[in-house]
């Protein structure tokens, strides 16, 4: 009996559990997740330059902040970002490819039923990697424009005596006004 308990266990310890039909293999998760990471650090870095530049005021009507992956307005911003997602639609296609991707589905806002594809992946990534890059970025570069307070003893072009409380994240605002 005891023989027969042993050569059970041996027999279990060789033969694979099935993987899970709803699960994607473990190579293209590990691949969503280092390209994920990528594109996010890529579009973190990207709207920061952005925002850099229009603080500098070498750009004017660039959106640096824009929400799930929008444009930007900025032709170097938007071309570092569809390359960050070129890459990223390559590495994902390359490995995950024949993977069943439906775990990403309920993640991603995909109603029960629908079919979730390569392409459904790609863009659940991109809005919501690109979504909190361009958050994190107007966190840090809040690109809060000075106001004068009074305007009457600035030259021109100069700024003074300014109020700066606008900021969102509170990084400018003054001892005095938080009080």
């Amino acid at each position: 009996m005891r023989t027969v308990g042993i050569l059970v266990l041996l027999v279990s310890s060789f033969v694979a559990a099935p993987a899970r039909a709803d699960a994607p293999s473990a190579a293209c998760q590990r691949v969503v997740a280092r390209a994920a990471g990528k594109l996010a650090k890529a579009g973190l870095k990207a709207y920061q330059h952005c925002a850099l530049r229009t603080m500098r005021g070498a750009l004017d009507t660039a959106n640096c902040h824009p929400a799930k992956g929008a444009p930007t307005g900025d032709a170097g911003t938007d071309g570092a970002i569809a390359a960050a997602l070129r890459r990223l639609s390559a590495s994902i296609g390359a490995a995950c490819g024949t993977s069943d991707l439906s775990a990403y589905a309920a993640r991603c806002g995909s109603g029960p039923g629908q079919a979730f594809t390569l392409s459904s992946l790609i863009l659940c990534l991109r809005d919501t990697h690109l979504d909190r890059a361009s958050a994190m970025a107007a966190v840090e570069l809040p690109q809060v424009s000075a106001r004068p307070l009074d305007a009457s003893t600035c030259g021109i072009g100069q700024t003074c005596s300014c109020h700066c409380s606008a900021s969102p994240s509170g990084a400018f605002i003054g001892a005095a006004e938080l009080f």
